[in-house]
């Protein structure tokens, strides 16, 4: 609501005060000032004809008190520095920025509010490849704090190829060889970068000494940051 200036709100309380009191006095001018100047059914005669008229006076004095009165009490709540408000920052004040790269799962520890950030740089899409060299690929990391950046390649489910070593603001890792036996020269190959707490860091590391070093989703407190698709044309 949209606070009064205080003026108007001093104006309503007079206004209405001096309406009051004025409709009251006209309701019962004419009264007898003593005994003998009139009887008692002379005096409900006067009160009779002076009340129908001077009612609305005293209604309307009535109101504008009571509005004056309202709006004064509202215009002090919503003046700064009231005891009223509250200024302590709400949930929404104190949440994370959008771009920080963890959510807030239960089970990853290290997923509070960071300003943690990296990105994909390279290679570009539908880079040619090496089958048996691979590829390096590169970043940017900014605060990573306790997260690191893995690359993982990618075909419906999650191949763990490695953590990347992070310097000067940039990361870098290889990813090599790629595809198997079962691939034929050309193929492609989708390889993601992903930023990943310590949790998740963990579970990587559990899944790359595995045998087939694969899961189908990714743990909780990874966050993909990046993705490229290579050509693989060349053995």
């Amino acid at each position: 609501m949209t606070s009064f200036p205080i003026i108007v709100i001093i104006i309503m309380c007079a206004a209405g005060l001096s309406l009051l009191i004025s409709g009251i006095w006209l309701m019962f001018q004419g009264r007898p000032t003593s005994p003998d100047e009139a009887t008692e059914a002379s005096l409900k005669e006067v009160i009779r004809l002076n009340v129908p008229a001077q009612a609305l006076l005293v209604l309307v004095g009535a109101a504008l008190l009571v509005a004056g009165g309202y709006l004064g009490v509202t215009h002090w709540q919503t003046t700064p520095g009231s005891n009223t408000i509250n200024s302590s920052p709400t949930t929404a004040d104190t949440a994370s920025p959008s771009a920080t790269p963890m959510g807030t799962s239960p089970s990853s520890p290290t997923s509070a509010p960071v300003q943690a950030y990296a990105t994909l740089t390279s290679p570009n899409n539908g880079t040619k490849v090496s089958k048996q060299g691979g590829f390096v690929a590169r970043g940017t990391a900014t605060s990573l704090g306790p997260y690191t950046v893995w690359i993982l390649d990618y075909d419906g489910g999650y191949t763990v190829d490695q953590e990347a070593a992070v310097a000067a603001g940039q990361w870098s890792a290889t990813d090599q060889p790629l595809g198997d036996s079962s691939d034929v020269l050309p193929f492609n190959r989708t390889m993601v970068a992903v930023i990943a707490d310590s949790y998740c860091a963990n579970r990587l590391s559990q899944i790359q000494s595995t045998s087939d070093d694969y899961t189908q989703n990714l743990p909780d407190g990874c966050k993909i940051v990046g993705r490229v698709t290579v050509d693989v044309s060349r053995p």
